[in-house]
């Protein structure tokens, strides 16, 4: 029975405030660092968060696959390898000087006041692929290597689903591995919380392998699980006297993730887990769908911006702005969500840890603040999306528009066509406040009809042609019809020689003086 006092220490815990939490995937000490230098480490992707909106860290020390790590471990095996593309790979180096990645986190969150969770990637499969890099990485993998019977294929043989190399939790074994990590990083680490990441990746049992739902066995095998690694850390709260969170992140969807082994309604029902992370590879459903979920059952409730993946270059660029971060984590906020979660955003080129990117780590956080910042709103970021390696099929389960470049719409003059475009600024409080804004739409439409040839209107205004910009053809909206809230955007196609056009990307500007 847990007592008063420990309930108290982990509410308290779990009421602080977490603008952003900033996941750390360990690739700074696998491949970004030219020596071993703590200083160097520190300033690859962790002092740039110093003083800014972000007020948890997630690292997740992995080496690529369950199992294998990048700190100093006795529970699993630790990924010290220089070949191929390990080259950079400082891990090694770290723990001959008596610290490691994690250890190194952990002491700059705590120096800085930010909470430092050790996160758990519950079947990385990167060491499933066909490259160097994978070879050695499972190579590497003492468990994986003595017990291929608990893998969910052979070498270089997929399953129908997901990759060979990935774990099965049927068994007990697998099982009790995840727990023996966590306790181990639970006594030998400071850490705020334990982060159990099920998007890495999403396959855990034979049956969904197999391309079928996990069995009802299965989920409670999974759940059991959870408890157990819950029991950990309020043993540890109540030893350390201060609240552990667990936080999981999983698919937006609760018939999905029950689909592929996850109640995830049941763990919240249960009180087991404390955070939700929403969202990863594939987005099912509107932001209010988890956050409503999570919040009926006191859970927080942080949507993960991940980078897009959409084939389409000059789709990706768009999308891959500051101004469409800012637009993503608006519409997060105004649906409820107790902060923002950035995922993969140090890995990606477009960063370039400039002044202008940094900005993402001052202000998306603050919805007050980000409600007077530019923006590009897209109507989908991710579209129909897929899981890199293989997932259980999802297509089925989204009830959100997919309208990106690789997912266009027809539209046609015997048809109208309405889109609908998520917007989370609240144009009349910027009004009020005299801050002045400037707003467009974008229509990319494959073979550009004639201006003349097509009404656009914007919540049913009729809007004026500016000019075609790149790929774009641009109308000016008056700021004053923009509403906070789902906005429609209608093209009417006269008559013509073109009766048919695809529609390919619709996206609106917003520019604040």
């Amino acid at each position: 029975m847990l007592c008063e006092q420990h309930m108290e220490n982990r509410n308290s815990v779990l009421n602080k405030k977490r603008r952003i939490i900033f996941n750390n995937d360990g690739c700074d000490v696998l491949a970004e660092c030219n020596s071993p230098d703590r200083e160097e480490f520190l300033s690859k992707r962790m002092n740039r968060l110093a003083g800014t909106s972000v007020d948890a860290v997630f690292c997740a020390t992995m080496g690529a696959g369950f199992g294998l790590f990048t700190h100093n471990t006795a529970a699993g095996s630790i990924l010290t390898s220089k070949e191929g593309g390990f080259g950079k790979n400082i891990t090694g180096d770290l723990i001959k000087q008596g610290t490691d990645h994690l250890e190194l986190v952990s002491d700059f969150c705590r120096n800085n006041g930010i909470e430092i969770f050790w996160e758990l990637r519950m079947n990385d499969t990167h060491d499933g692929h066909n490259n160097e890099n994978a070879v050695i990485a499972f190579e590497s993998n003492e468990f994986k290597m003595k017990h291929p019977e608990l893998l969910m294929g052979k070498k270089g043989k997929n399953p129908p689903v997901g990759k060979w190399s990935a774990v099965d939790y049927s068994h007990e074994e697998v099982r009790k591995k995840a727990v023996s990590f966590i306790r181990e990083v639970l006594d030998n680490y400071y850490v705020d919380g334990i982060n159990l990441d099920f998007f890495r990746h999403p396959v855990f049992f034979k049956s969904t392998a197999r391309g079928k739902p996990a069995s009802q066995w299965e989920i409670l095998k999974m759940t059991e699980l959870i408890k157990e690694i819950r029991g950990l850390l309020d043993e540890k709260s109540m030893s350390c006297r201060r609240g552990l969170l667990l936080s999981v992140r999983v698919p937006d969807s609760i018939d999905y993730s029950r689909a592929i082994g996850l109640d995830i309604a049941g763990w919240m029902s249960e009180g087991l887990i404390d955070i939700m992370v929403p969202t990863s590879y594939i987005r099912l459903n509107d932001w209010n769908y988890s956050i409503d979920l999570g919040h009926r059952y006191g859970v927080k409730v942080y949507p993960s911006l991940d980078e897009t993946r959409i084939n389409d270059e000059a789709g990706r660029k768009l999308r891959e702005k500051v101004q469409c971060y800012k637009a993503r984590a608006m519409n997060a906020l105004r649906a409820g969500a107790d902060g923002i979660y950035l995922f993969n955003y140090e890995a990606m080129n477009f960063t370039g840890y400039s002044e202008d990117s940094d900005t993402i780590f001052k202000s998306i956080g603050d919805i007050k603040m980000l409600n007077r910042e530019s923006k590009i709103y897209v109507v989908s970021t991710r579209g129909v999306a897929r899981i890199p390696g293989g997932g259980y099929p999802h297509k089925k389960f989204i009830r959100i528009p997919v309208l990106n470049p690789d997912s266009p719409v027809k539209i046609s003059s015997r048809q109208n066509e309405d889109i609908s475009i998520l917007i989370g600024d609240d144009m009349k409080l910027n009004t009020k406040n005299k801050i002045k804004a400037e707003v467009f739409l974008g229509l990319r439409i494959e073979k550009k009809p004639n201006e003349n040839e097509i009404d656009v209107l914007f919540n049913k205004n009729k809007l004026c042609y500016v000019n075609t910009e790149g790929l774009y053809m641009k109308y000016h909206v008056p700021s004053d019809i923009v509403f906070e809230g789902n906005n429609i955007i209608s093209t009417i196609l006269h008559k013509s020689k073109k009766s048919l056009f695809m529609l390919k990307d619709v996206a609106v500007w917003i520019y604040y003086e």
